[in-house]
């Protein structure tokens, strides 16, 4: 394994990121699946190197009113397949916002981030992340299939509507 990656999520904790339409309940499930990342800021994934990305949250899992999911980032490298898995915490405070801790040697590794925007109509949904040690913090517009033309422009409309996402979506480059 390379130790770029490892890089990449090693985080700094942040507080939850709330804008005027995060929805103040999140029920896990509604993550459940396969997410498909059409926009993003994260320079793993506009480089170009790394192509493909999904998130598959599945295995939800509540004890003690803390509810967990296992956390797979796959994605294509030189046409290969490679993955990324963890552990999303949910906190019980803000069910928006998650705390992702790697399996095996990425353990050592966690991140943070939060659903601030869910599409009423169930096509996208906007998620920012922490900062870590090798990128910056950033957003990510995820569907759960390919991302239509309308979509994309409601997701940017949102994101230009508010303050709080737009200085995350310099560089917001559609995938």
């Amino acid at each position: 394994m390379r130790l770029a990656p490892l890089l990449l999520l090693a985080a700094c904790a942040v507080a939850p990121l709330r804008t005027s339409n995060t929805p103040l309940a999140l029920d896990a499930r509604q993550l459940e699946g396969t997410w498909h990342v059409g926009g993003t800021t994260f320079p793993m994934w506009r480089d170009g190197t790394k192509t493909a990305p999904r998130f598959e949250y599945s295995r939800l899992e509540t004890r003690d009113g803390v509810t967990t999911m296992d956390d797979r980032v796959s994605y294509l490298e030189a046409g290969k397949p490679g993955a990324i898995e963890g552990i999303d915490t949910q906190s019980p405070d803000v069910p928006t916002h998650f705390t992702w801790r790697g399996r095996g040697l990425l353990g050592l590794f966690r991140s943070d981030w939060d659903v601030v925007f869910v599409d009423p109509k169930g096509r996208f949904a906007i998620i920012t992340f922490s900062r870590t040690l090798a990128t910056p913090a950033g957003l990510d517009v995820i569907s759960r299939g390919p991302l239509t033309d309308e979509a994309w422009n409601e997701a940017l409309a949102e994101i230009d509507a508010q303050g709080a996402l737009r200085s995350l979506a310099a560089g917001l480059q559609r995938i």
